[in-house]
């Protein structure tokens, strides 16, 4: 996940299992409902035409994302439940800490409106809070 790419303990927390090993077992630890959940997955991947159908290795060959992905997968019932969703979900689930959602719509903000967004934004940067941004996914293009 992105959002936790600045905090590399945090990360390297969710996984149990730091080495790839020959048994091809990982254990990640992730959070539900607040409580810590240890997941166990393996590494073999779905394939779709000679390419991973979710998560691509990293270019180093590194495991860690579509091992990760699994992981969720497993934890909420199936890559279909995992599709889509929210990067607070995603932070809440990686680092068991409380998350807090801000939404405003740029569609109807003014001029005015820009320094609140920015205010709340480097405040929780400064205390160094998790920040992550998406989108509603609506197309607001007209034809």
């Amino acid at each position: 996940m992105n959002a936790l790419s600045e905090f590399d303990d945090l990360l390297k927390n969710v996984f149990l299992t730091q080495e790839k090993n020959n048994a091809g077992i990982y254990a990640v630890k992730l959070y539900v409902r607040g409580k810590p959940w240890i997941i166990t997955v393996d590494d073999e991947m779905m394939f779709y035409e000679q390419q991973p159908y979710f998560a691509m290795p990293g270019d180093n060959g590194s495991l860690w994302g579509p091992i990760l992905e699994k992981a969720f997968a497993k934890a909420i019932g199936s890559y279909a439940a995992a599709n889509g969703g929210f990067t607070a979900t995603g932070i809440r689930a990686l680092t068991g800490v409380p998350v807090f959602d801000y939404y405003w719509s740029f569609l109807n903000m003014t001029e005015s409106d820009n320094p609140a967004v920015w205010t709340v934004l480097k405040a929780a940067d400064d205390l160094n809070y998790i920040l992550g941004a998406g989108t509603t996914g609506v197309d607001t293009t007209t034809n």
